[in-house]
Formats: structure tokens, C-alpha cells, sequence
């Protein structure tokens, strides 16, 4: 069923995609971007999803400028530290985060209907772990929030405003876990 709903959110962006016939990627023209994606698996569900929202504009080199926020959301289980064994207690996992994304193109068709990109990122946010509560069930939790400051490397292509991308995070002051892998769609709404 999951499979089913981001397939046909998929085939809804392409259908909206290949209505929109306005001239696109101009230099100064502002953009929304919208992205929805999952935080560390390769499928999104309601206990893992990341969410992006982004406002920017095409440089003189027509990349994109923007400034954006962003949450994720995973459920994650804990491991004995000494043992290495799960233990089966469920932990939510949610990070806030605001930054800057600049994305240089890599490959751009005649027309501009296709592009590959690589975005780059600087961010800084929160993490909160189990909601901020110190013990998970008879277990303590440490450190069980913290800020982050990181940046961010990634591929997209895009077609026709539709995005299909990947993105590595680096969050350089998690106690929790420095790297995360957020796969992703995406919707871009120019104006003119």
C-alpha cells in the first residue's frame, strides 16, 4: 500500500510536470521547492519521513540559490552498549533544521527541461531524541537532545520541475550519529 501512495504521487507530479509549459530556469526568476523523502531507509512511512521546504532564485550561472527548512522524523531502536544486542524499545529520532542550499548544475539540456545538479548545503538545527525524555521505558538516554551544525552533499535530477535526488548530511555536533541519508521527490514552482 505504502509502494502503491509514492508511486502515484510520483505519477501525479509528472502529469502536473508536463502540463506547465511557462519558461523556467531564468536568471533571478524565484522558485518553491517542495521535497518529501524518508531519513536513513529508501521508503518514507509515518515513523520515517524528511520534509523540505525552500524559497531561492537562479544565479547570474543559473544554479539554484535558497534558503530553507527542513524536519525529519525516524523511529530507531536501542542497542546495549556493551553488547551490541537491540533492544526492543522504540526511540524517536526528529531533527528541525534551517540553512542554505547552493546547486550548481552538472548537466543542462537545450531547453533546460533536464537538468542534473549537485546540491550543497550548510545547515544548523536541533535534534531531539525520545521527545526530549531522558529514560526510553527503564533505560536512560544519553545525551537526549542536541544542536547541529552541519552541511550537506547531494545529487538531483530534474525534469520538467519534478525532483529525484539524494542527499548526504554530515552533522559534525550529533552525539547520536554524525552521517544521515536522505532520499527524495521533489516539486519546483516557478514564477515569472
Amino acid at each position: 500500500m505504502k509502494n502503491l501512495t509514492a508511486l502515484l504521487i510520483l505519477a501525479a507530479l509528472a502529469l502536473i510536470a508536463g502540463r506547465a509549459s511557462a519558461q523556467t530556469h531564468l536568471r533571478g526568476q524565484p522558485y518553491v521547492q517542495l521535497e518529501a523523502g524518508s531519513y536513513d531507509t529508501a521508503l518514507p512511512s509515518l515513523n520515517n519521513f524528511a520534509l523540505k521546504a525552500g524559497v531561492g532564485k537562479y544565479t547570474r550561472r543559473l544554479w539554484g540559490s535558497m534558503f530553507f527548512v527542513s524536519v525529519a522524523h525516524k523511529q530507531t531502536w536501542l542497542v546495549s552498549e556493551g553488547s551490541r544486542v537491540l533492544i526492543d524499545t522504540p526511540v524517536p529520532v526528529d531533527q528541525y533544521m534551517a540553512g542554505y542550499q547552493l546547486t550548481p548544475n552538472l548537466f543542462q539540456s537545450a531547453m533546460r527541461t533536464f537538468l542534473i545538479k549537485l546540491p550543497l548545503s550548510l545547515q544548523a538545527g536541533y535534534e531531539s531524541i525520545n521527545r526530549n525524555r531522558d529514560f526510553a521505558g527503564p533505560y536512560l538516554l544519553s545525551p537526549p537532545s542536541r544542536l547541529l551544525l552541519g552541511g550537506g552533499l547531494g545529487l538531483e535530477v530534474e525534469y520538467r520541475s519534478v525532483l529525484l535526488g539524494y542527499r548526504q548530511n554530515v552533522n559534525l555536533l550529533s552525539k547520536y550519529q554524525k552521517f544521515t541519508a536522505m532520499p527524495y521527490v521533489g516539486y519546483k514552482i516557478h514564477f515569472q
